[in-house]
């Protein structure tokens, strides 16, 4: 009887998304303290030497994290980021723009808490994308008649 081999068939795009979506899960039951790699190793169902290959360091990792939750914001807010370029305020729908974020932010609060607390953190705000993006709309908004 010949043994099978369990493993994963190599594909590094899909192993990093996994790891970003268990990293993802601590982050949101628990809060960052929680996030670490050998727990998110654990969680993705890689092994720790794989975790640390995508995120040399724990703080790579959180910050990766992160950087997924304002992506998935500004896509459910915004839409898809390759393609809107700068959107002309004045033809946006600010009650539409408001629902989306509202909604999301119901769907995910504690990814919102976690966000926000992170975003508030940065030296730099504009740093984020989602945060970039919703203030850049308000700032042009302002500037129209």
């Amino acid at each position: 009887m010949a043994i099978q081999d369990k493993r994963r068939p190599r594909d590094p795009e899909a192993t990093r998304a996994d790891i970003l979506e268990a990293a993802l899960t601590l982050l949101s039951k628990e809060g960052p303290e929680a996030v670490s790699l050998s727990a998110v190793a654990v969680l993705a169902g890689v092994n720790r030497g794989t975790a640390y290959q995508h995120f040399e360091t724990r703080e790579n990792l959180v910050a990766a994290t992160l950087e997924l939750v304002s992506q998935r914001m500004f896509r459910a807010v915004f839409g898809d980021p390759d393609v809107i370029g700068e959107r002309d305020v004045e033809k946006v729908d600010m009650v539409e723009t408001t629902e989306s974020l509202t909604t999301f932010a119901m769907e995910n609060p504690d990814l919102c808490r976690i966000w926000l607390l992170q975003l508030l953190t940065l030296p730099d705000p504009t740093q984020d994308p989602f945060w970039r993006e919703y203030a850049g709309s308000i700032e042009r908004f302002a500037k129209t008649d």
